[in-house]
């Protein structure tokens, strides 16, 4: 899968918007922790219920912003030209055991054959990066943080298998964020917090493991 699309060419593009494009450039500065996900697909949704997981745990500079995208597709485009790197976790069934973890940079995934594995919300957010090229204003860097599901049938609740790697990616993505400059806090009760999370009370009906720590994340208390 190939999303280096400035390399794209079309014929009757329209003419992008230089104000837009300059707005746009202006903002881009920040890092962008994005979740997508169908939460009516059980473990579709996991980059969604991990963007709350996150959220319950943990503060964030303001030169992070975290967004719940769902199946967003263009609706995605004003978040992707407002940050120069952004960092998305999702769910795609590649090669190995349903819960298997990876980091993958822009340069893997443009050679990663996952094309025929994508989801419509997958090959939506692709679209809409590539309009966002056209337009002279995409991220320059990606990076993803997948997983493989287990179970894609109808429901909210993720399988207590992908529910119980959300402290883990976590760990990954908060260790990419403080790597790049933007170190997050641990809150107090953290656990205890997740726990008391609406969210992640729907998320599953098991109990949730303390958030991991990590070497990079620093602690409120």
């Amino acid at each position: 899968m190939d999303i280096n699309f400035s390399q794209r060419t079309r014929r009757h593009s329209p003419a992008p918007d230089v104000r837009s494009i300059s707005t746009s450039m202006k903002y881009q500065q920040n890092l962008g922790i994005l979740g997508i996900g169908n939460l009516l697909l059980s473990d579709e949704g996991f980059g969604v219920h991990c963007i709350h997981y996150l959220e319950a745990n943990y503060t964030f500079p303001r030169s992070v912003q975290l967004l719940d995208g769902g199946t967003g597709g263009i609706m995605l485009t004003s978040f992707l030209e407002e940050h120069a790197r952004v960092i998305v976790i999702d769910t795609i069934s590649m090669a190995g055991e349903p819960g298997a973890i990876r980091h993958i940079s822009t340069r893997e995934m443009r050679g990663a054959d996952v094309g025929s594995r994508l989801s419509p919300h997958q090959l939506g957010l692709l679209e809409t990066l590539e309009l966002c090229s056209l337009r002279g204003a995409a991220p320059a860097m990606l990076d993803f943080f997948t997983i493989n599901p287990l179970n894609l049938s109808s429901g909210v609740e993720l399988s207590p298998l992908l529910f119980s790697k959300l402290p883990e990616i976590s760990a990954m993505v908060l260790n990419e964020i403080a790597r790049l400059g933007h170190p997050p806090v641990l809150k107090k009760n953290s656990a205890a917090l997740c726990m008391n999370s609406p969210w992640l009370k729907i998320c599953s009906p098991n109990s949730l493991n303390s958030p991991i720590s990590t070497k990079h994340v620093k602690s409120s208390g």
